[in-house]
């Protein structure tokens, strides 16, 4: 490999690296926002709600733009796409959702320690369905990350009561939902793309949730917080 070739390559390497941490940041300040919200007197299915009524109309545009393309339509087939549908509902709509709930319940501290054990179901899902075998290095790991969360989880226990053991519940069903996501999307990225398999997921979980919440009446009543 010469040697502008490898500088190209540490370039992305480092971009990369750089994308990653950025993504990690955000992801961690997302607890702290929605606090602010709830703050507001937000619910958290209409929060969800609205961050997808904002976020649709870009899949929309990107998924119009990806169906112009006859070698992107070559790639839908009808298992693919209503298995992407279903993965998306679990994976953004699910875990989302029951992220939401369980942040009203508990710190932002704990709800990202535990959402983070994720890849705890990975492994679990890949043992129970794909015989997956489970090395020493990786138990010890899940036991070190279940032993921090068990850490933050007796503070909050004694800080803000018995509400902290549903709220975990709940973050911890986002934590699973989070991994099915991750483990049954892979083939489907394989076969449509991740571009377009990002579309139809992020829509079709957008689509329920819009109609629960509009179900509930909740878009309707939405209302901006008094200015103080």
């Amino acid at each position: 490999m010469s040697t502008s070739a490898q500088l190209e390559q540490r370039r992305w390497i480092n971009t990369g690296w750089l994308l990653a941490l950025v993504s990690a940041a955000l992801f961690a300040l997302r607890p702290v926002l929605v606090k602010l919200v709830y703050a507001e007197g937000v619910d958290s299915t209409s929060l969800l709600a609205w961050r997808m009524l904002f976020s649709a109309p870009i899949y929309l545009l990107m998924l119009a733009l990806l169906l112009s393309s006859k070698r992107q339509r070559s790639r839908i087939t009808r298992n693919a796409v209503l298995a992407s549908a279903a993965v998306g509902v679990v994976g953004y709509f699910g875990a989302s959702w029951f992220d939401l709930l369980g942040l009203q319940y508990v710190s932002a501290q704990l709800g990202r320690m535990i959402l983070y054990t994720y890849p705890g179901f990975v492994v679990l899902i890949g043992v129970i369905f794909m015989a997956q075998r489970i090395e020493s290095k990786t138990i010890l790991a899940l036991a070190l990350t279940y032993a921090g969360v068990a850490v933050i989880f007796a503070h909050d226990l004694g800080y803000l009561g018995d509400a902290v053991v549903r709220g975990a519940l709940l973050i911890s069903a986002a934590s699973l939902c989070f991994a099915c996501y991750l483990v049954f999307s892979k083939r489907l990225v394989e076969t449509l793309g991740s571009r377009l398999f990002t579309c139809i997921a992020l829509l079709s979980a957008s689509a329920v949730i819009i109609f629960f919440a509009a179900s509930q009446g909740l878009l309707g009543s939405a209302q901006l917080p008094a200015a103080r």
